[in-house]
């Protein structure tokens, strides 16, 4: 431990607490696939008891559907965001290559996690 106090930080309502957990629970299992990731690790690396994460998700399954689905609607974002670029197919394509490429590089733990998938 690094000395904090585990739970809920101070200013912080219960929606920021379980964002926080589904990304470092999409760290753990990037960087130690879903079998070697713990429910103990994933509450150490967000800052909380293994007692405040049964709270907010009752088995290591459901952290990893709410992994695929944060996953999933990073995913949609990129291709709503490279769609809006006008209408030539090259320029689309241009945009959405950079939108994965900063998606690689903001939040590398994403690429790990689909590369982990089998």
């Amino acid at each position: 431990m690094n000395g904090r106090r585990l739970g809920r930080p101070a200013d912080t309502d219960s929606t920021d607490t379980r964002d926080r957990i589904v990304v470092c629970a999409r760290d753990c299992f990037a960087a130690e696939g879903f079998e070697g990731t713990t429910n103990k690790h994933i509450a150490n690396s967000a800052g909380i008891s293994t007692t405040a994460l049964y709270h907010y998700f009752p088995s290591k399954a459901e952290m990893y559907v709410a992994v695929c689905e944060s996953i999933s609607s990073e995913l949609a974002e990129v291709f709503t965001r490279a769609k809006k670029v006008d209408v030539v197919l090259e320029r689309r394509l241009t945009a959405l290559f950079a939108e994965i490429g900063a998606l690689g590089i903001n939040a590398p733990s994403i690429v790990g996690f689909i590369a982990g998938i089998s």
